[in-house]
């Protein structure tokens, strides 16, 4: 069967404990939590302060997996630019997620990253070099669909399949895997719908692909991350592994353990 390797949890800021996330860390192997960086939104709701993620990375323990999710016009400065932010925590990152500002279709945007000094097959060599295995992550929506098929035989590169880009938006149709990648799924998922998210990807997901699943909107109340909703979401996960992943439950939006 299909194996799902991270469930990302996106969106923790400056409220919230870093010692609770190394704390989940540690009972949860599967997790991995998305910090999203973003200059212009720094130290609002789901945006952290520079001070936050570098204390989160500076401290964090071996088993505490990280991916940082960068936001706009950041995305071309990390790739072009060595002394960026990113490049400075990357051996204490797992993988780069890179969220174009644009979700459009846009033909300058493939030329864009596929030529120096933005090379973004060089990079993914580059992370996947000093973190010691870490990928580079690319949403895979409309405004990347060209640039996904030019880079579906490149190493160290996965697809997020994403039109929701964090506005809670259900999953209405789910994408079938790219065979050569490891590959997520986001868009409306939840504690109350998580079990049979991840029992319909079963039905049409082969057993030698690998997943992750990420969560955002879901994780938040009134747009504040809630630690409680996350412990909830990975304990149902947890569940479902342990169980030997159950078939699709009725009642999707109303089931909770």
């Amino acid at each position: 069967m299909m194996k799902l390797t991270h469930v990302s949890i996106t969106g923790a800021d400056d409220e919230t404990s870093i010692e609770e996330l190394y704390s989940l860390s540690k009972e949860h192997s599967l997790v991995e939590w998305g910090i999203l960086y973003y200059p212009e939104k720094m130290g609002t709701s789901r945006y952290p302060t520079r001070n936050w993620i570098r204390r989160f990375l500076q401290h964090k323990p071996d088993e505490v997996n990280v991916a940082l999710h960068l936001c706009g016009s950041t995305t071309f400065d990390f790739l072009r630019d060595d002394l960026h932010d990113v490049w400075k925590w990357i051996h204490d990152i797992n993988r780069v997620q890179l969220n174009f500002p644009n979700d459009k279709f846009d033909l300058n945007l493939t030329l864009h990253v596929l030529t120096d000094p933005y090379d973004i097959r060089k990079v993914a060599d580059k992370i996947h070099s000093y973190t010691g295995g870490g990928t580079l992550i690319l949403q895979a929506n409309k405004g990347n669909r060209l640039l996904n098929v030019c880079l579906e035989d490149v190493a160290h590169i996965e697809y997020l399949f994403d039109e929701s880009r964090g506005r809670g938006r259900k999953i209405s149709d789910y994408n079938l895997p790219i065979e050569t990648k490891r590959n997520g799924y986001a868009g409306g998922i939840s504690e109350k719908n998580i079990i049979v998210v991840l029992s319909s990807l079963k039905r049409i997901i082969h057993e030698s692909i690998e997943i992750w699943v990420d969560m955002e909107s879901g994780v938040r109340v009134d747009n504040h991350f809630d630690l409680n909703i996350v412990k909830n979401v990975l304990d149902n996960v947890k569940w479902w592994v342990d169980t030997n992943y159950p078939p699709v439950l009725k009642e999707a939006d109303d089931y909770v353990i």
